[in-house]
């Protein structure tokens, strides 16, 4: 669709097209889950308790995923919850922020000129990730 090479590393392309990763995904879904648990009060409740239970140090859960979260975005769990709507806002931000500099504007250049056959090259170029050749005709 882009006219990347299946070599490109594609997290500038990412960003720049405003996408999360599979990983960035699945943290800011998490975070929308809290955010809607918040808003029921006997889920609230439940989470709040579950917060306070100690659980084992092996155990899947998803306190322990939430907990994990916050470790990540180094804040209290309390914090995040309390201030759950700002903290999704921040991580969009944070996570979604391009930074400006001359690899970055050949990509949006050629994001925006991707049926250009030399725009392709360039952006394949720009993000090559190997040693593999380069194929055009992708």
């Amino acid at each position: 669709m882009t006219g990347l090479s299946r070599n490109s590393h594609i997290s500038d392309t990412l960003r720049i097209l405003r996408v999360f990763n599979m990983f960035e995904l699945y943290n800011y879904m998490k975070l929308i889950f809290v955010k809607n648990l918040q808003s029921n009060f006997i889920c609230k409740s439940i989470f709040n308790h579950l917060l306070l239970v100690r659980h084992k140090p092996r155990s899947l859960s998803f306190m322990r995923e939430f907990q994990g979260i916050c470790f990540k975005l180094e804040l209290e769990p309390s914090y995040v919850i309390e201030n759950i709507v700002s903290i999704l806002a921040d991580f969009k931000i944070k996570t979604l922020t391009v930074e400006d500099n001359e690899t970055n504007k050949i990509i949006k250049e050629c994001l925006l000129n991707n049926s250009d056959s030399l725009m392709r090259e360039k952006i394949n170029s720009v993000t090559y990730a190997g040693n593999i050749p380069i194929d055009n005709n992708i």
